[in-house]
């Protein structure tokens, strides 16, 4: 038997108006994104280590575990990212692991591990206390050929991406067979090497139908609904997509692996969003693998070749729709110094904060005055204050302030 290798494999405004010095609503947004919270991780053995971590679960507190495939074991980290604990090690015996790829944790705390070259599932209490395991190689009901990913339900269900089998299989907590579908193929309902599963909050399930390019669906009985994807780099395209999880909205997070990125999509697998590209910084990828997220906002994603783990919060933010000067035009005897305020707001009334407003002052004017600084962030106000300064000269001029493709003038008089 040959083993596999597992891929690692605006609207545009111009406006010039008086700033009535009204607040805007802050908690208006036109958009969610995924910011860059925390990581933690690096090459090696020791605890807090990873050698190509596959898949990443949280439990009720928000512990983390963390298939650690290469090392042969789940390490257990708390909120933080601060290690907690280990276990597992390399073989074959109850509570040993060869490759383990992917990791679930039901409502009970009990983590589920694909315990990938053994060709089996194990099952865990919240401290790595060994409870059961079942599954062996082969392709009848109730065996695995290298299943790599495992999620659990409400009713803590067990769903295997029995991988090179291309099939899913549904069983109890105690590990009994429930169902199957799917079989190797291209079209709907069919698989070529599924990798991860997810359930929403209504029972449907979501494959990660990686050699396919794609994502199925299926209700709870595991009757096909619809699929989205298909190979590419585009929007909405997928180039080997490895891991796949839900929210308690029903939003979809797809680790679209080999692009370097995760993709965000409704419940229908609506295109909604993109963030990472490939990288070491901070919110970039080296093949990410495995993704979960949580209640309370966050997104868990498996950087496995980066050997990290990587935290992100879905925030609301404000798209920029407008720009407003305060004054509109302003005059200043020469050698004098005021400021100037530039609102930056949305279409829905949000306050643009972190918006970078840049300041040009027209060539023929740059020896009436002087503008600090040239580029400014706007504050949690959505305001960027500059400083204007008057040179030993008369006459008039215009400072144009951009974000993006918004723009707004400014007119300066220096006089006597």
């Amino acid at each position: 038997m040959t083993k596999m290798k597992i891929l690692t494999v605006c609207i545009v405004i111009l406006m010039v108006s008086v700033f009535s010095g009204m607040r805007a609503d802050t908690s208006a947004s036109g958009l969610q994104k995924e910011m860059f919270l925390f990581k933690f991780g690096s090459f090696g053995k020791k605890n807090g280590k990873f050698k190509n971590p596959t898949d990443i679960a949280t439990d009720s507190t928000s512990n983390m575990y963390v298939a650690d495939s290469k090392n042969n074991r789940i390490q257990v980290f708390d909120s933080s990212g601060s290690f907690l604990r280990t276990f597992g090690f390399f073989g074959s015996k109850k509570g040993e692991f060869y490759f383990p790829f992917s990791v679930a944790v039901d409502s009970a705390d009990n983590v589920c591990v694909a315990d990938t070259y053994n060709h089996r599932i194990q099952i865990f209490d919240s401290s790595g206390v060994f409870i059961r395991q079942f599954g062996s190689f082969g392709s009848s009901n109730s065996e695995f050929y290298y299943p790599q990913g495992v999620a659990t339900d409400s009713e803590n269900n067990i769903y295997v991406a029995d991988t090179y089998n291309n099939r899913i299989q549904v069983f109890r907590s105690s590990g009994d067979l429930m169902r199957t579908f799917g079989s190797s193929g291209k079209e709907k309902g069919k698989f070529d090497k599924p990798t991860s599963v997810a359930i929403d909050s209504l029972g449907n399930i979501y494959i990660a139908d990686t050699f396919n390019h794609r994502i199925q669906v299926f209700d709870s009985a595991g009757r096909f609904l619809r699929e989205f994807g298909s190979q590419g780099a585009g929007n909405g395209d997928f180039y080997y997509p490895f891991g796949i999880a839900t929210d308690s909205t029903g939003t979809v997070y797809v680790a679209d692996t080999y692009n370097y990125r995760i993709q965000v999509f409704d419940s229908a697998g609506k295109f909604l969003r993109k963030f990472g590209t490939s990288g070491t910084g901070n919110g970039q990828f080296n093949y990410p693998q495995g993704i979960t997220t949580d209640g309370t906002g966050k997104v868990y994603v498996a950087d496995s070749n980066n050997n990290r783990i990587q935290v992100f919060e879905v925030k609301a933010v404000c798209v920029a729709t407008a720009m407003t000067s305060s004054p509109p035009e302003l005059t200043l005897d020469r050698k004098e110094s005021d400021t100037v305020t530039i609102l930056v707001t949305g279409e829905d009334g949000c306050l643009a904060a972190n918006d970078v407003v840049k300041a040009k002052v027209d060539k023929s004017g740059r020896s009436l005055i002087k503008i600090l600084p040239k580029n400014k962030t706007a504050n949690k106000e959505g305001e960027a204050v500059f400083k204007i300064k008057a040179r030993n000269k008369t006459g008039s001029t215009t400072i144009t302030f951009t974000d993006g493709s918004l723009e707004t003038t400014l007119t300066v008089t220096v006089v006597e």
